[in-house]
């Protein structure tokens, strides 16, 4: 379980992270997130999009019945432009790989601040909103987890959405030399 140590224990030599690191750091003990995390999932987070590098999401505020509140997800691939310049490989595993590499995550939840998961993100360098260099004395002060529930959701779905960003970017004009010279 993530504690005190989450930064230590995570932090890799090359200091990037992946949806698969960021998953792995989450502590589903943490603010009751299993179950707020399993109401949410009814809802789901929904992809809205990318505008490269960045993908965009929309998820439901867990108290959405009584609020209507929606939260807009981030996740910047960092290692977008390298995986496009590889035009002798298929456009999907471009895709994949981008997806699969260096991300930085945010969230405009205001959870994402207060209970100090911007900050922990900033330190591990895979905040993509502004830096936050508060430490969360008050409401996180043994720094547990990396990422909000929204986020939770968007890298679980992450994996799953390549086809889709595949679709999109051709849309926006990427990987037309390789379907030309594949002659489709």
């Amino acid at each position: 379980m993530p504690s005190t140590r989450t930064i230590e224990y995570y932090v890799n030599p090359l200091n990037e992270f992946s949806y698969r690191d960021l998953k792995t750091a989450r502590d589903p003990d943490f603010l009751n997130r299993r179950d707020k995390l399993n109401q949410l999932r009814s809802t789901g987070t929904r992809y809205r999009g990318v505008r490269p590098p960045v993908l965009h999401f929309i998820t439901q505020s867990s108290d959405f019945d009584t609020n209507g509140v929606y939260y807009t997800q981030q996740i910047v691939l960092l290692d977008f432009d390298t995986a496009m310049g590889m035009t002798d490989v298929r456009p999907i595993d471009r895709v994949k790989l981008a997806v699969e590499g260096d991300i930085a995550i945010s969230c405009n939840d205001p959870s994402f601040k207060y209970w100090g998961f911007q900050y922990i993100l900033t330190s591990l360098d895979a905040n993509a909103s502004e830096p936050e260099n508060r430490f969360p004395r008050v409401r996180n002060p043994r720094l547990r987890g990396v990422t909000c529930k929204h986020l939770d959701l968007c890298l679980e779905v992450l994996p799953f959405l390549t086809s889709e960003i595949t679709n999109d970017l051709r849309r926006q004009g990427y990987f037309a030399e390789w379907y030309e010279r594949e002659g489709r």
